[in-house]
């Protein structure tokens, strides 16, 4: 399985996100936010509360572990997805295909 992955990818980076909040098998979720809090801040709260008022939202995971650059969570939705950032935070949005 990684070998198919790896030869449709230019450069990339692996990773181990822990679920947080939502759905936790996203199967259906075609859209994807990463973000970035600003340092120093407790996460949670403001987090909940992007991915309550994202319409399509389907899943929350934090990084535990990367190997690479990667960003500290992702938020996982509907094709309809759209989430609105709290100040400070840096958000970064792509479209997901699933791999049978």
């Amino acid at each position: 399985m990684h070998a198919a992955i790896a030869s449709k990818m230019q450069l990339g980076y692996g990773g181990l996100y822990r679920h947080f909040y939502g759905d936790e098998q996203p199967l259906a979720g075609t859209r994807a936010v990463w973000l970035t809090r600003p340092r120093g801040i407790r996460y949670e709260r403001p987090l909940r509360d992007m991915a309550d008022g994202a319409a399509g939202f389907l899943s929350c995971w934090r990084r535990q572990m990367v190997l690479g650059p990667g960003d500290e969570f992702v938020l996982i939705g509907t094709s309809r997805f759209e989430i609105s950032t709290a100040p400070g935070w840096q958000a970064r949005a792509a479209e997901r295909t699933r791999v049978p």
